[in-house]
């Protein structure tokens, strides 16, 4: 055997046996390092430690990523042999860094045993270590997701400025559909909904503070059990493991999602590019999150003069208008020079035929058609306009036009239909590829972000959206008033898309739910009992000290000091109206839908006044006297009691929420529910 080098030569005795690994037997660990987290062994074993491979196939390829503990002494020695014999030798470097190596074997290897050899004095980790055999035939996946993109912006889509010559390459080896939806105008719920299949108030990372639920199926996690590696590169700092984001990819990348960098998207593509090439030869799903669109547009030279004009006309506000609009379309062109990098690469490698890829935004940008700038504050045609393209292996159905309404939700569970595999039952959406569903779609979005609380539905040609806040429910007909600006009369069209709007508004959070409310320097506290057996686990969201639930015999008490001075939990901080003299605690428990618990409340330690109670139900008695009341009498959305629309008043809000399974009979009137049925949307 060759020499092991000088780590092995620490003093006159002798050197430490050699150690075999076996990875199934080692800690598995999520690593949190540098920018990176990933899923690992670790590695504690202090003498040389050698892991076997098995026989050398033809053509044969070592693939390892390791990672040093990153400081001096603390380096790798690696060494790959073949039939005993060192073929070739690397040192980690004790930088701390992934090292992610990929390592032909030589043509003499084949047939002979392969193993790795580490040598190291302290404690390391390996991501992967495999001898790949022939490729596999399993087609690869590449989401790549460009960050407020709007859709009418792009060449292909009939866009006047060559703005996107990448994406349209790839629209001629695509299916592309036109009336595709995103589930919010911002990115954490929008990505959330991709890549769960499901609804905001589901996976409820919906506000600034809010985290994505925990227990939810995903695309990754799927594509993970099928023998998939999952890489994540993001971008964006709402989507980071701090927000709950990326436990089902096997590595998740951070490219500087902090900074707004003009050339960031270089950087994400290069990451992603060096990954690619890394897992080429075994099936692999890489989400590549892009954000050169995304204000403030500072696109790098050239693309920063590419749509420049000569003079601009108008006043100064339509001139600066202009200019931000060119701007934008140069980051534009910039990103679809990055995502063409990546495309070409599959190329040239081969990979493309045998790539699944899909194209698309998470929300528009909206340029003063309705008053703003920006994304995030309405539900309107230009922060929802999104691109969505999906090449299939060997690009079948290329250059297809679909025009049927689809969802971002629908996303994961096509990619799995595509690749032959079964859909968790938790995601909301359903396949539209190879073949159109074949009942037609309605579409569902929300907003609940800071001071906006607000859904919309729509279909083919027809668009509702509910302003909470506003108190206003609009329905537009998209095909002559595309501009949004002339809303309906109420039809049997506006009934439906109300009703589809409110059944899917109960989704999310199913149970009990109280809100208090009252001035933040009241001190006021609210008391009582829920007594009915059968209530579930609760949440409550209020500073721990001045509020308490506990369970009981009949039920559950609870306490609520709104105490003067305390404030509430910084991630509560949306719960709240900008500059508004209030506090609110709320309290959820998970009940189902058959129960019927009596109330008991007091206020200050006095029967609560029947003016402070609210709730769905018209008579209030049986809720202060302690009668039994059937929740389905209490059911409604959240949305109605979002705290943005509430009165600046001490009050208790009670409602219930039923699971997803009993909103139609509980939710839908009759006359809602024949005009759903009667349009074809319910059968």
């Amino acid at each position: 055997m060759a020499a092991l080098g000088p780590l092995l030569l620490l003093s006159c005795t002798a050197p430490p046996e050699e150690v075999t690994l076996a990875l199934d037997t080692l800690p598995r660990k999520r690593l949190s390092a540098g920018n990176q987290w990933r899923d690992t062994w670790k590695v504690d074993v202090r003498a040389p430690s050698r892991l076997e491979l098995g026989t050398c196939p033809a053509q044969g390829v070592l693939r390892l990523s390791l990672r040093d503990a990153g400081f001096p002494g603390t380096a790798v020695d690696v060494s790959l042999l073949s039939g005993g014999e060192v073929v070739r030798q690397q040192n980690t470097g004790g930088t701390g860094l992934w090292q992610d190596w990929r390592w032909p074997l030589p043509e003499a290897a084949v047939g002979q045993p392969v193993s790795v050899l580490f040598t190291s004095g302290q404690d390391f980790w390996i991501g992967c270590c495999e001898l790949l055999d022939p490729p596999s035939p399993q087609p690869s996946v590449l989401v790549y997701l460009i960050d407020t993109l709007r859709g009418d912006h792009l060449h292909y889509n009939g866009y006047a400025r060559e703005t996107s010559p990448a994406i349209d390459a790839l629209a001629r080896d695509a299916v592309s559909f036109t009336r595709a939806v995103p589930q919010s105008s911002w990115t954490r719920p929008s990505v959330a909904s991709l890549l769960t299949s499901t609804y905001p108030a589901v996976h409820g990372a919906q506000d600034r503070s809010d985290m994505l639920g925990e227990g939810l199926g995903s695309l990754g996690a799927e594509l993970q059990k099928a023998g998939y590696e999952t890489w994540c590169f993001m971008s964006n700092p709402s989507c980071t493991p701090n927000w709950g984001f990326g436990e089902e990819f096997k590595a998740f990348v951070d490219i500087e999602s902090v900074k707004l960098e003009a050339d960031k998207d270089a950087k994400v593509v290069d990451a992603a590019l060096a990954a690619v090439e890394h897992a080429q030869g075994r099936p692999a799903f890489f989400f590549v999150h892009a954000i050169a669109p995304h204000n403030p547009y500072e696109p790098p030279a050239p693309y920063d003069r590419q749509f420049a004009q000569a003079a601009y006309l108008g006043d100064a506000e339509s001139q600066e208008h202009q200019k931000l609009i060119d701007l934008y379309d140069g980051e534009i062109a910039f990103t679809d020079a990055q995502f063409g990098r990546l495309i070409e690469a599959l190329k040239k490698s081969g990979q493309y035929d045998n790539t699944l890829v899909v194209l698309l935004s998470d929300h528009g940008e909206e340029f003063w058609e309705h008053g703003v700038w920006g994304h995030g504050l309405n539900l309107f045609e230009p922060q929802m306009i999104i691109p969505l393209l999906v090449k299939l292996p060997a690009q079948q159905l290329a250059g297809s036009l679909r025009e049927d309404v689809v969802e971002l939700v629908d996303v994961a569970p096509t990619i799995l239909h595509l690749l032959g595999l079964g859909t968790p039952r938790q995601f909301q959406g359903r396949p539209i590829l190879p073949e159109p569903p074949q009942a037609p779609r309605l579409a569902f979005a929300s907003l609940s972000l800071e001071m906006t609380s607000m859904n919309m539905a729509r279909d083919a040609r027809y668009k509702l959206i509910n302003d909470y806040v506003a108190n206003t429910r609009q329905c537009f007909d998209l095909a002559v008033d595309p501009a949004e600006s002339l809303p309906l009369a109420p039809s049997p069209v506006t009934e439906a898309l109300a009703a589809h709007a409110d059944r899917f508004s109960m989704y999310g959070a199913p149970g009990l739910h109280l809100l208090f409310t009252g001035p933040l320097e009241s001190g006021d506290e609210f008391t009582g009992s829920i007594e009915t057996a059968g209530l579930g686990a609760w949440r409550l969201q209020y500073d721990a000290k001045n509020a308490e639930v506990t369970r009981t015999p009949a039920g559950l008490d609870f306490r609520v000091k709104l105490s003067p001075g305390t404030g509430v939990p910084g991630d509560l901080a949306a719960w709240h109206k900008e500059g508004a003299e209030q506090n609110s605690a709320h309290l959820f428990i998970e009940a189902a839908p058959d129960l019927a618990p009596s109330f008991r409340m007091k206020f200050n330690g006095a029967a609560l006044p029947g003016d402070m109670l609210s709730s769905p139900r018209a008579d209030a008695t049986p809720l202060l006297s302690g009668a039994a009341v059937p929740l389905q009498q209490l059911a409604t959305t959240s949305a109605k009691y979002a705290p943005e629309i509430l009165p600046e008043r001490t009050a208790v809000y009670l409602w219930y929420k039923p699971p997803p399974a009993a909103v139609e009979d509980s939710v839908l009137s009759d006359e809602m529910r024949e005009a759903l049925r009667a349009l074809g949307y319910i059968h």
